[in-house]
């Protein structure tokens, strides 16, 4: 779109060159889409475990990722428990879209899964946040992040 005028609110602005997507529309950039939105965001949990597989952490961002579904925010969890054989990859779980990356986890203790860094960069969100420190899930939804905010709940028992 060159020259003309963009309308709206009562105001006049010039516009502006902007590419375009897939679908012939303008990009817009994260604030703008922010901004048409009222309260609802995308919001990222990163993970090393997630229902059917069964803890404290997977239980906690399970309530949360729910409820914030029912509350009409979009939810992807993306988790580091790919290694159970019954569970798919992908899927969606009441509403709650969920990815499973391939991990190890010796003795069930720290869980390396660097996909998760590839599979949260992939989402468009809003917010990253990381569930449980000594995981190791943390640092890949770090890298994944990049320049979007990032939140981390550090859980831990003895």
């Amino acid at each position: 779109m060159t020259g003309g005028l963009i309308l709206g609110c009562g105001t006049t602005q010039p516009a502006v060159d902007r590419p375009t997507n897939t679908y012939g529309r303008p990009e817009i950039t994260r604030r703008e889409r922010l901004a048409r939105r009222e309260h609802h965001l995308n919001i990222v949990f990163a993970t090393p475990g997630y229902p059917p597989s069964t803890g404290g952490v997977e239980t906690h961002v399970h309530e949360i990722a729910t409820r914030l579904v029912a509350r009409d925010h979009g939810v992807t969890v993306v988790t580091g428990d790919a290694r159970r054989v019954d569970t798919p990859r992908r899927e969606r779980r009441e509403g709650v879209r969920v990815v499973r990356c391939r991990g190890i986890a010796p003795n069930d203790a720290f869980h390396l899964a660097p996909g998760v860094a590839q599979a949260v960069r992939q989402v468009d969100a809003d917010i990253v946040h990381a569930h449980n420190y000594h995981a190791l899930v943390l640092p890949f939804a770090a890298l994944g992040a990049g320049d979007r905010s990032l939140v981390m709940t550090p859980h831990y028992h003895a």
